[in-house]
């Protein structure tokens, strides 16, 4: 498990990726609507936007099992103690998605990296095709 750190709105928080187990079933409830994000969005300029309202719309049942594995281990910069729950976030949903987002981008670089080839290979495709009928 990799360490890193993410900032949301003005708070820090430390956090660790999830198992390779854990991202499997986490990649598991979340790929088809990954997929219709990614294919749906311009999510190679920012994929945290691209993310946010995702998580907004997500089937609270899928969103809880996400978020238990995802924020197993993520804390507030400077302390260790408490690990950061949707509690935390009265008021600021908008922060919570933030950094399940985030989260979601540091767990599965590999994913985003292949997703941005598959569509710029299709997207090269295409143009081929249009240039062959012309």
């Amino acid at each position: 498990m990799a360490l890193f750190s993410v900032t949301v709105g003005s708070t820090t928080y430390n956090a660790s990726t999830a198992s390779a187990v854990e991202q499997d079933k986490v990649l598991s409830l979340l790929s088809l609507t990954l997929m219709q994000t990614i294919f749906s969005n311009k999510l190679d300029e920012d994929p945290v936007k691209a993310l946010v309202p995702m998580f907004l719309s997500l089937p609270q049942h899928v969103k809880q099992e996400v978020t238990s594995i995802l924020c197993k281990q993520v804390f507030i910069s400077g302390t260790d103690s408490v690990t950061v729950t949707v509690r935390d976030f009265e008021n600021r949903m908008i922060e919570w998605n933030t950094l399940l987002a985030e989260l979601t981008v540091r767990n599965f670089s590999d994913f985003f990296t292949w997703s941005k080839a598959v569509r710029e290979e299709e997207h090269q495709t295409r143009n081929s095709q249009s240039e062959a009928q012309a």
